[in-house]
């Protein structure tokens, strides 16, 4: 397992032995059991998670109680939300498991520690902020100017894991729709 965490990480960035070693000794590895919260709002986001195995939502409650899916992360990625990671702010989003899985966690405050070490690390979190923002301004984009089936098909064809893997109430949230409306959109599409 470690040489598959190392082989993902060196697609963003190669690592040398040292800069592996730091990076790993900051890393706790811990199996997620499904719906299990592994952040809740109302805190300052002081960890990071990189997953080996399964799938993770970022969501938000709304004013009416309603959960609001903004993100999808699925293995090999890292978790973390930009703005609270940057700015060390109070977020009111939660991270919560969609199946079993198993994820490093490590501190940001110890990342950070680490770029002062090893420079070439610093890599890293611009390619996760980048690859959040990529995600967000795609899924903006989806939320305005497509159609529902739009957004249906676009997701199938660009993301089809997600179809798989999440469930119908989940990505009626992601997808600004309601479930019912998600549900005839796919049988449409069966057809």
């Amino acid at each position: 397992m470690e040489a598959a965490i190392r082989n993902q990480l060196s697609r963003i960035i190669p690592l040398s032995d040292k800069e592996w070693n730091a990076f790993k000794a900051i890393t706790l590895y811990e199996k997620v059991p499904n719906k299990e919260l592994i952040k809740r709002s109302a805190y300052i986001g002081r960890r990071s998670f990189f997953v080996i195995k399964g799938a993770f939502r970022l969501f938000y409650i709304d004013d009416s109680a309603n959960e609001i899916t903004t993100h999808f992360f699925l293995e090999p990625n890292f978790i973390t939300n930009c703005e609270s990671f940057l700015s060390r702010i109070q977020e009111n989003l939660h991270i919560e498991a969609i199946e079993e899985s198993e994820l490093l966690v490590f501190g940001n405050d110890a990342l950070t520690d680490l770029y002062e070490l090893y420079p070439n690390l610093k890599q890293i979190e611009t390619f996760v902020i980048k690859s959040i923002l990529n995600e967000t301004v795609h899924h903006n984009f989806l939320l305005q100017l497509k159609t529902p089936e739009e957004q249906y098909k676009t997701l199938l064809s660009q993301n089809p894991a997600l179809i798989n893997r999440v469930s119908v109430t989940h990505l009626s949230s992601y997808l600004g729709m309601a479930r019912e409306t998600l549900s005839r959109v796919r049988s449409k599409q069966l057809l």
